[in-house]
Parts: C-alpha cells; structure tokens; sequence
C-alpha cells in the first residue's frame, strides 16, 4: 500500500502533522508513506520516523518530473488548499481524504473575539474519522492527549556521529559548567513583527540574570540578525547571535541542547515542543485559542489577556491599534518569573 501525505508549509504546521504520520505507520504498518512539502521544508519531515520519500515541489509539473511514475491507494491532504486539491486530482488516487480547517471559526476567533479551537492537531487527526477508525480523542476536551502531541526523537548518536558539523556549537552549548543555558529564538522577521518581543525587553532580561547561572544564545535565520544585533547592543554584557548558522535539521539538533527555549508565535516554537524542551513561548498579535499553541507539558505560555487580541491569524507588520499593548505589557520580570518556574521543574 501507498500512502502520500501533503502538508506544503509552513514549519510549525508540518510539526503538527507528525502525530499523523506516526498512527498512519501504526494503522498500516506495512504501507510505504511519502511525504509532499514544498523544497525549503523538507529537512522537517525528516525528522518523523516511518516515512518512506520526501518530496519537495511547488507546482504541478515538479510533480510530474519527479514522482508522476508513483500510483497512490490512500492521499491524505493536510493542506487543505487549492493547490494541494490538484494533487489529488493529478494522481487520480483510489481514496483521498483531507481535514477540517475550520476556516469560518478561525475569522470568528480574529474578527469577533468569541470562540475558540484546542489544536490544530485534533483538527488533523479528523481524517481518521473520514478513514473509518473513530475518534482518537475526547471532542469535547479542549486538547488532544499528551500521546498525541506531536514528538521528535534526536538520540545524541545522531548529533555525534552523523552532524559533526555541528559539533563545534554543540559542544560550545554544552561545556562544563553550571549555568542555565538558554536559547532565545527571535523568529519570526519582520513580515510578522507583531508576533515580535521587543528586542529591549530581552535585552533586559538578559541583564536581569545573573551571567554566573546563565548563559544565553541568540537563534534566528539571516533575515533576524539585525534584531540580535539590537540586543546586544542594549545588553551588558554580549550574547552570542547564531542567527544564520544553522539550516531546519541542525536548528534541531542544536535546539535540543540548550536547557530553556523562548519563541516567539514561531514554528522554532513547535519545534522545541515536539523535542519537550522546558519552554516560554510568548504570544502577542496571535492567540493559541486559534490552534496553534505548543504541546509541550515541559513549556508555559506567556501572554496579556487583552480585549484586542487576536488581531490576527499570522500577524503584522504593525499593531492596528499602535500601541502593541499585547507585548509591550509582558514584563522581562514575568519572564523571569517563568523561567525560575521552569528550572524548578523535574
């Protein structure tokens, strides 16, 4: 049996779908599963375990050059699009199911205010109903179970033996010493700026912690330097800035270093969840009532309870209202007082 799963972006949704992958290897052992993502996403499903083939294309005719040969008996859309609709359609596929977006409940959520969505997740893992295997979880609960989070197994073997190009940062991480080592994930850049801590307020958290007990990385893509830039220009004393250095398969391999993460509203956010890191994820324009929180039992959200928000899906450029309350409101002192919560914890 063939099985092909389409997911084309962006990071943190293709995060998301590893709990599908995972029971579809369970309910069809024997199936070969290909995975259908867009070329600049590809290392993240290769982070899953059961799959056969990923597959990095952005139109029809990459389809047709690279895998037009493959015959389908099961296509699992988890895109829920336009394009991936013509994929089904091109493989003529025996079955086909895809899941429930919840589009309208999402508007409702960003443009009134009411209602809620417990995870993206559970919205995933509604193709199983549409299979005939029944419902994998409670529906009136307001989240899937833990074993259903979706989870990224790195053994170390793999970070020594296998990504020794890495092993000069790993080992940087992770020399002797007792301080807390934690990562701070600027991500996203500057097209969602309102999902954004502001740079000061880091840098004051930085100095709000003693360098003996704490040692800070900056992680980010290229695009972010400049905000790294910025908080160690605010800082007293300076932070390493590995914006850049590392592609989507070593950022997780170097994630699962550190001892605390702090995203933003990111996909590095689902990333440390699947991994179980201890984590602040920190939300502002954005909301996790639409579906997009972390599953972590090892990670705390921070967030302002505030009648604007979400004013978003994916975030802005700029706060609508101009003041950006939703952010400028969390103090680097709660985060402070988080991450003393965090180390607290087994």
């Amino acid at each position: 049996m063939r099985i092909l799963i389409i997911r084309f972006s962006s990071i943190g949704d293709i995060i998301l779908t590893e709990p599908v992958v995972r029971l579809i290897k369970e309910y069809y052992p024997n199936a070969d599963i290909d995975y259908l993502t867009k070329p600049q996403f590809k290392q993240i499903p290769a982070l899953f375990s059961g799959i056969h083939d990923i597959y990095g294309v952005t139109n029809i005719s990459e389809i047709r050059k690279q895998i037009s040969v493959k015959k389908y008996d099961l296509i699992i859309d988890l895109q829920g699009k336009i394009n991936s609709f013509l994929v089904r359609k091109f493989f003529h596929s025996s079955r086909s199911v895809s899941y429930n977006k919840m589009r309208l409940a999402r508007q409702r959520i960003v443009h009134r205010k009411t209602g809620s969505i417990g995870s993206t997740v559970a919205l995933y893992l509604t193709i199983f109903d549409k299979l005939g295997h029944g419902s994998l979880y409670d529906k009136q609960s307001i989240d899937v179970p833990s074993k259903l989070y979706p989870t990224i197994n790195l053994p170390l073997a793999a970070i020594i033996n296998q990504q020794s190009s890495i092993l000069l940062y790993y080992r940087e991480i992770r020399k002797l010493g007792n301080e807390k080592i934690i990562a701070i994930a600027l991500f996203p850049g500057a097209l969602h700026k309102t999902k954004q801590y502001p740079p000061s307020k880091f840098a004051t958290l930085i100095d709000s912690l003693s360098s003996d007990r704490y040692r800070f990385y900056i992680l980010g893509s290229a695009s972010e330097s400049k905000l790294a830039d910025q908080i160690n220009n605010q800082t007293k004393v300076e932070v390493e800035n590995w914006c850049g250095k590392f592609d989507l398969y070593n950022l997780a391999l170097i994630t699962s270093a550190f001892d605390i993460i702090i995203t933003n509203d990111s996909g590095p956010m689902h990333l440390a969840a699947a991994l179980s890191k201890k984590q602040l994820a920190i939300f502002g324009a954005t909301s996790p009532r639409l579906g997009f929180k972390p599953h972590n039992e090892q990670g705390l959200i921070i967030q302002e309870d505030l009648p604007c928000r979400p004013c978003s899906l994916h975030g802005g450029k700029q706060c609508p209202l101009k003041h950006f309350n939703c952010m400028q409101q969390i103090s680097s002192d709660k985060l402070v007082s988080a991450i003393n919560t965090l180390i607290s914890k087994p």
